[in-house]
């Protein structure tokens, strides 16, 4: 990887609509590559979600007005199974990156890089990181512990998925002895609620539906609502959360109208339903417990077909089981 990298401007880039893994993995590998003495800068099409942001105290991550030039001769891309999940074409805005370097966990990845460092049983691709950074021996200091260790508790859901191994809970540990600081974490990550945002949920949630079987529910919110309460995506990242909590649903649904036309439709799952499965109907993907889709449409048009697509997929897993009963 190194030699790749020798000698050459890098870009270090990740999916548009950052989550916690995708803005730590890029603030970590960014920092790691400056302190080796590459010339790195990172980038990522959309604004970092207030609760990251303690993630990248320097702003290291341009935005793709801000970024000085664009001269990038290898491009590391983070946490993306495939490049339209940049939300940017790279041949057009950095015509002369010639290599490109892909670190992914997603079993849907498209292994598109020159190198492709995809490993699909890592919780986080921050998990796979520690492991690179180990190698490359560098000085570990508090602002990568704490990139890494917020990619990490956000895509186990503070530890709580399954993809959850020995293995993440020593990284983890390791990541708190070299400085993360869990305390700012907690509070920037879970304790740091504006008010619109738990007022737009409470309304969200007295709108909440259950499908007949008590095995579906879902939750959704119109380009309306979202303008009204001055809410970006990053403010909806855990709405679909509350649904999954609720007892007998293995199946939690948030359909988004984030612009005219457009739906984005994020899917949880509990345990007997892979939630990759689902959202590959729509052409979609993501990991077991936490995948997602966009599909054209409006709210009115959309959620009756969603909904019953989703119930075809459950049924289907269901009958799978019970004949194996």
């Amino acid at each position: 990887m190194l030699s790749l990298l020798k000698g050459r401007k890098i870009l270090v880039t990740s999916h548009r609509d950052p989550d916690g893994d995708c803005i730590g993995s890029t603030v970590a590998m960014t920092l790691a590559l400056e302190q080796m003495g590459f010339d790195a800068e990172a980038l990522n099409l959309d604004e970092i979600p207030y609760r990251y942001t303690f993630c990248d105290p320097y702003r290291l991550i341009y935005s793709m007005n801000s970024i000085p030039d664009r001269e990038h001769e290898v491009a590391v891309v983070l946490d993306s199974s495939d490049l339209h999940r940049l939300g940017y074409e790279m041949e057009r805005e950095f015509p002369k990156v010639k290599h490109i370097i892909n670190i992914d966990h997603h079993k849907s990845n498209e292994k598109f890089g020159d190198l492709n460092l995809v490993d699909e049983t890592a919780a986080a691709v921050c998990e796979i990181l520690y492991g690179i950074l180990k190698q490359w021996d560098i000085d570990w200091n508090d602002q990568i512990a704490n990139a890494l260790y917020t990619g990490i508790t956000t895509d186990t859901g503070s530890f709580k998925y399954e993809s959850t191994s020995s293995e993440t809970l020593r990284i983890a540990a390791d990541l708190i002895d070299y400085g993360a600081d869990i305390n700012i974490i907690r509070t920037s990550i879970w304790e740091n609620e504006p008010y619109n945002r738990i007022h737009a949920l409470s309304n969200v949630l007295d709108n909440i539906k259950l499908s007949e079987d008590g095995r579906i529910s879902w939750i959704k919110i119109s380009l309306e609502e979202i303008e009204r309460h001055q809410l970006n995506n990053g403010d909806l990242e855990s709405f679909v959360d509350y649904p999954r909590t609720i007892t007998g649903v293995e199946v939690a649904l948030f359909i988004k109208e984030m612009e005219k036309g457009q739906l984005k439709v994020s899917v949880r799952t509990k345990s007997c339903i892979d939630a990759t499965k689902i959202a590959s109907v729509f052409g979609g993907g993501g990991h077991k417990r936490a995948a997602g889709f966009k599909i054209k449409g409006t709210l009115d048009q959309e959620e009756e077909r969603i909904l019953k697509v989703v119930q075809e997929e459950v049924d289907k897993e269901y009958k799978c089981m019970d004949s194996l009963i």
